[in-house]
């Protein structure tokens, strides 16, 4: 009994660590709910819950990579913007020295 609540306790502690996000949601959505119904079918009510704080995980863990690349293309955005209007003031300084 003591091994098992071992093997649990080492389980949970290694779902709190995120799925490697190497495929699509809908992807994990299928191969999270055929592991659901076996679960369930088997009885393994334990293993359905397991499945479930899982894919939770996952996808908090996406939605913040998808938040900080949101972020990070902003932060691009305005740089290249800034750089685009330094660029336009030296070509009009350039055109105004040459008429003079």
């Amino acid at each position: 009994m003591q091994s098992t609540k071992q093997n649990i306790l080492s389980i949970e502690k290694s779902l709190k660590e995120p799925l490697p996000i190497a495929a699509s949601i809908s992807t994990v959505y299928e191969i999270a709910s055929q592991l659901m119904k076996h679960c369930l079918g088997l009885k393994h009510f334990y293993g359905g819950c397991m499945d479930a704080k899982s894919v939770s995980t996952y996808l908090r863990e996406r939605a913040k990579r998808c938040i900080w690349r949101i972020e990070e293309l902003r932060k691009f955005y305005k740089e290249d913007q800034k750089r685009k209007e330094e660029e336009k003031l030296e070509l009009c300084i350039e055109k105004h020295d040459m008429v003079r």
